[in-house]
């Protein structure tokens, strides 16, 4: 669903994928709302082999870059997200100057993320970099972003032989800082991960947030997305 409006969401669906319908559902549901494309990435371009457990795939979200010779700005989702019906135009929250992302190194993730931000220097150069490191499964960027998501052959090789756990998360944002992108710190409701739903923060309901996101334990996430899309646009597909 390409088009001429200059704003579009844009998600990454190599392959196959069982719950990427509840995801592309929720997807065309904001489009037409609120009046933007959507561009499905389908075929791979960086051709990247796995050997280390990790998802090489997930680099092919850097294929952005090409899609803002079409738009303007973009709202990048992961595949294991839903857009609550109620969720308010992103677009008009977010300065389009800045990047818009929610920050994840707090709770029950603080010391993981930090230990990413202290790898990432060590591999990449030091940088002015302590905190504020979001999650990359939903974030809002312009064109002027655009170099955020060039990647080289000597970029793919550092990721792939030298970074350790989110590689193409911790890379982009190393590059925001390194760069000098002010990020505009979203509420955990525009992408509300399980962190969200623990303790620390009061424990709520992710079905009360404007974006859930079921990053994590594979056997839960295809249940849990059934489930609440079963609620939220009452079953229909």
């Amino acid at each position: 669903m390409s088009s001429d409006y200059n704003t579009a969401i844009a998600v990454v669906n190599i392959g196959k994928d069982n719950i990427f319908k509840y995801c592309l559902h929720s997807l065309e549901y904001f489009c037409d709302k609120y009046k933007c494309g959507l561009e499905i990435i389908e075929s791979s371009k960086y051709k990247i082999e796995g050997f280390d457990g990790y998802n090489y795939a997930i680099l092919e979200k850097n294929q952005i870059f090409d899609l803002f010779d079409r738009y303007d700005r973009i709202l990048r989702v992961d595949t294991d997200v839903l857009i609550n019906p109620f969720c308010p135009n992103v677009f008009d929250i977010v300065p389009r100057e800045k990047i818009g992302a929610v920050f994840e190194d707090v709770g029950s993730r603080e010391n993981n993320r930090r230990r990413h931000i202290q790898e990432a220097q060590k591999i990449l150069g030091m940088i002015d970099w302590d905190s504020g490191y979001f999650n990359s499964g939903v974030i809002i960027v312009s064109k002027e972003h655009r170099d955020l998501f060039k990647l080289t052959d000597k970029v793919i090789q550092t990721i792939v032989h030298e970074m350790s756990g989110a590689k193409e998360q911790t890379l982009l944002n190393y590059r925001v800082r390194k760069y000098g992108y002010e990020v505009h710190e979203l509420d955990f409701r525009f992408n509300h991960t399980r962190i969200f739903s623990e303790p620390w923060n009061g424990s709520p309901s992710r079905l009360d947030s404007f974006i859930i996101h079921y990053a994590g334990h594979q056997k839960s996430k295809q249940r849990l997305i059934k489930k609440d899309f079963k609620q939220l646009f009452k079953g229909k597909l």
